[in-house]
């Protein structure tokens, strides 16, 4: 289990503690443009995925080694990430040009991301997406713009389900939501500032 930040802004420094080895350390990544990562960051299969100006880093903490791809589609700050154990990460946000609606995955072990689904209904950026671990699907959906909510099943199958009271944010300390889920349940718990899913 990992845990990871760095500065909003231009900071280019990484932090992240491994329970594992029981180790916090601080690295410099030359190739990060800058903040954002509170939401475009999960861990899946025990390494750490941090999505930065279309660029996809891939770290594993145990060798403590880092492996960056430039992706075919770039995304701009505001996508989400989820990891689907044994497939993918699943990634969905703004791109750079400003079309939103799409799916897309980062294969386990893949090198670029594959587009999974488009014409969504998700027009904006800073949507929430989380892995439901009893369902064994990933949640995704809200943003600034809509409370549309789906879900994609192992192979890519993506079906939109009952939209949320509230629309789902990713995490910010600004107007964000706070969102996970029970391992033994199929929920998904959104805390936020004006309300509680």
């Amino acid at each position: 289990m990992m845990a990871a930040a760095n500065a909003h802004g231009g900071s280019k420094w990484l932090l992240q503690y491994c329970l594992t080895t029981n180790v916090l350390k601080k690295t410099l990544i030359t190739t990060f443009s800058g903040g954002h990562a509170y939401d475009q960051n999960t861990f899946c299969d025990g390494k750490h995925y941090y999505l930065n100006h279309g660029i996809m880093h891939v770290s594993d903490p145990l060798t403590n080694s880092w492996v960056s791809y430039t992706l075919s589609t770039s995304h701009t700050f505001g996508a989400a990430l989820a990891c689907m154990p044994g497939e993918a990460v699943y990634v969905t946000g703004q791109l750079s040009n400003g079309t939103g609606g799409k799916l897309y995955r980062f294969p386990i072990g893949g090198s670029d991301i594959e587009l999974v689904a488009s014409g969504l209904a998700l027009p904006g950026q800073r949507q929430a997406a989380e892995y439901i671990q009893a369902s064994d699907i990933v949640l995704f959906g809200g943003g600034q713009d809509t409370t549309a909510v789906y879900k994609v099943e192992r192979g890519g199958k993506v079906t939109r389900v009952a939209d949320s009271p509230l629309p789902l944010l990713l995490p910010d300390a600004y107007a964000g939501s706070l969102n996970f889920s029970d391992p033994s349940k199929p929920h998904l718990f959104s805390a936020q500032r004006n309300g509680y899913i």
